[in-house]
């Protein structure tokens, strides 16, 4: 009963196993899928604005292309000098963010400049980068980006190779910042534009635009640099901020949103702080439910236990009381019925045990009146066979000389008859003792109480009795166990058909719980057909008026061992000798 589990605590178990901790398992997971899936949502409208934001800033860049190409045609069509510079100067009023206009030769010297300036015009412009790597490269260049002198702005130069020459536009970059503040406007968000140098070229601060502000150092900006798009996560001036750059194709500038990771995952927190109390909420109330549900159940089995406790003790007239559910009922029904079985049950025990009682003191009773009878029987009909013995004796005695051989030998076997009366007599007393009158168990040599019988059978002859390796000491009742020895020793010796010359051996090992011996010899042996016939009362397999037997001998035997709890068996064959074994089970603890 110690190791039995608690209901309530299995059930409580089972429950948390098979409900709360799939649902806290199934909400953890429901949790991080909806948080990753809120993630890439936040992550892909910031990169969804900056390449909004990148588009724009890209059809900036190729109208200001398309811009110059219209002008190198209309360079090409016309071939006045004063068409062509009033044409630049109504061009660079209808595109304000080109600062200037230069139209340049082959040789790479100012042939015509909008807004006009003539002390611009012949300068020769082929020592400049930009010109070397448009004349290079055979195409459109697009300069990196400085602060121009006259506006402040940053601009770069936009250099188009023609079969004249080349066309050159400074481009007023001022227009990025508004672009950036125009697409942020409505968001949390700021907007940036970096050239291929990490320095913020357009910004919605344009504070940051006129400092210069370079971020070539920041992990974000080199790793942008080698992908066209991406969105990351980093430190941007002392606070963490998700960033998403996205690459501007003709110039290589990187168009980014901005916005601080507390802002941007703040409806991820709400979402999951929101999430995190439902399912808090949905276990407690789980919980709830099953320390309800449990109570519901339990409860009628503590009462059930309850009354079964006292009815256990003897309260058989309790009525076991009914719950809320059928099965409860049910089960107080039938064990309402076993209760009264019980009391059935207890009622009859009661009975029979009265009778045993009375039983018991009955066959105490008998089993006095017997042994007194065996005292009375043994001293009554001992006497007379005693003094027919003795009279035999004494008349043999007196007619000696005229007493004849016949006679004499008549006489021999009337006391002969009256000694066998006497052992039969001795035998039965023996046999009615075992099991009813107990010696006490105490240390018993087995070797030198077998030496001590065969003495006693001594002389033996030319018969050989022997005892093989050694034999135990054991705890037993010394009388019994004598018995069986001195039994089976002597009719071994007593039905040898070989006096000289035979053998006899005695043995004895430990078996587990219980000790085995052996008696065996080399005489006549014992057919199987009368191996069990052998043990039961007044058997015997030689006519007694050969070999002087009660028959009373083996039968005891088998009850005394039968009566410690273990077995005797023969095994033989005619002819061949006889080998008798028994077993005689450990009684003393410490032999264990």
């Amino acid at each position: 009963m110690s190791n039995s589990r608690s209901l309530t605590r299995v059930l409580t178990m089972q429950f948390l196993l098979l409900v709360v901790v799939p649902l806290a398992a199934i909400s953890i997971l429901t949790l991080q899928l909806l948080t990753k899936e809120l993630d890439r949502q936040i992550t892909s409208k910031n990169l969804l604005l900056a390449s909004s934001m990148a588009d724009q800033v890209d059809a900036f860049l190729q109208d200001a292309e398309m811009a110059l190409r219209q002008v190198d045609a209309v360079m090409e069509v016309s071939r006045v000098d004063e068409r062509k510079q009033r044409y630049l100067e109504a061009w660079i009023r209808n595109y304000p963010y080109f600062e200037s206009l230069q139209i340049l030769n082959r040789d790479g010297r100012v042939r015509y400049i909008a807004p006009y300036r003539p002390h611009y015009t012949g300068i020769s412009m082929a020592g400049q980068p930009f010109y070397k790597e448009a004349l290079s490269t055979g195409v459109i260049y697009w300069s990196p980006v400085f602060i121009s002198q006259q506006t402040g702005q940053p601009t770069l130069t936009v250099t188009l190779p023609t079969s004249a020459g080349m066309v050159v536009g400074f481009l007023n970059l001022g227009w990025l910042s508004d672009v950036c503040i125009q697409a942020t406007r409505d968001a949390p968000v700021w907007g940036g534009i970096i050239d291929k140098e990490g320095t913020i070229i357009g910004h919605s601060d344009r504070r940051l635009v006129n400092e210069r502000t370079n971020l070539g150092d920041a992990g974000f900006v080199r790793r942008s640099l080698r992908v066209q798009s991406g969105t990351y996560r980093d430190m941007v001036q002392g606070q963490d901020t998700l960033i998403s750059l996205v690459a501007v194709n003709r110039t290589g500038w990187r168009v980014g949103v901005f916005q601080s990771a507390a802002q941007a995952f703040r409806p991820v927190e709400a979402m999951r702080n929101i999430f995190i109390a439902g399912s808090c909420l949905a276990v407690a109330l789980a919980l709830f439910l099953a320390l309800w549900l449990l109570r519901k159940i339990l409860n009628p089995l503590a009462d059930l236990t309850n009354h079964t406790r006292q009815i256990a003790d003897g309260c058989y007239d309790l009525v076991v009381p009914t719950g809320d559910f059928k099965e409860f009922d049910e089960l107080a029904g039938h064990f309402q019925t076993m209760s009264e079985a019980v009391r059935s049950r207890e009622e009859d025990l009661s009975g029979k045990r009265q009778e045993l009682e009375n039983s018991m003191v009955t066959l105490e009773k008998r089993n006095r009146e017997l042994d007194q009878f065996a005292y009375v029987a043994s001293h009554d009909l001992k006497a007379p066979l005693r003094a027919i013995a003795n009279l035999s004796q004494w008349m043999e005695d007196d007619l000696g000389p005229v007493i004849t051989g016949e006679t004499r030998r008549h006489m021999e076997l009337l006391r002969g008859r009256v000694k066998r009366m006497e052992n039969l007599i001795e035998g039965i007393l023996q046999y009615s003792r075992v099991g009813r009158i107990v010696t006490g168990a105490e240390p018993v040599d087995v070797e030198e109480m077998v030496q001590d019988i065969v003495q006693e059978l001594e002389p033996l002859g030319g018969l050989s009795v022997r005892i093989e390796g050694s034999l135990p000491v054991i705890t037993a009742e010394r009388v019994r166990l004598r018995q069986v020895f001195a039994n089976l020793i002597g009719n071994a010796v007593k039905y040898h058909n070989r006096p000289v010359g035979g053998n006899v051996v005695i043995a004895g090992k430990r078996e587990d719980s219980c000790y085995a011996f052996t008696v065996a010899d080399d005489g006549p042996g014992i057919a199987p057909v009368y191996h069990e016939k052998i043990f039961e009362m007044f058997q015997t397999l030689q006519p007694r008026d050969r070999v002087e037997s009660t028959g009373v001998g083996l039968a005891l035997v088998k009850k005394i061992v039968e009566g410690q709890g273990g077995q005797i068996t023969v095994h033989s064959q005619e002819g061949e000798g006889a080998t008798f074994c028994f077993t005689w089970p450990v009684q003393d603890s410490t032999e264990l």
